[in-house]
């Protein structure tokens, strides 16, 4: 990816922070727009196929997706 003749890798960080904060942040507000959950890993992640889904209404689970069928399964309510 070049931004003005400059390959991502040679931006400081700054300026990477700064071309690529607007792009993530339009992205939450879409996924929120959309009811969708932010998926993260934290330290509640003990297993390979553990996940966080943080929905925008506040609600927050541990889920575990089945790698066969892809089902997930709460595990905790974080809030």
């Amino acid at each position: 990816m070049e931004l003005n003749g400059r390959h991502i890798f040679e931006l400081t960080d700054q300026e990477r922070h700064d071309r690529l904060m607007p792009v993530l942040l339009e992205e939450l507000r879409r996924t929120a727009a959309m009811n969708l959950p932010i998926i993260y890993l934290n330290k509640d992640c003990t297993q390979k196929n553990h996940f966080i889904h943080e929905y925008p209404d506040g609600r927050k689970y541990l889920i575990e997706i089945n790698c066969e069928n892809s089902v997930e399964t709460i595990l905790k309510v974080l809030a």
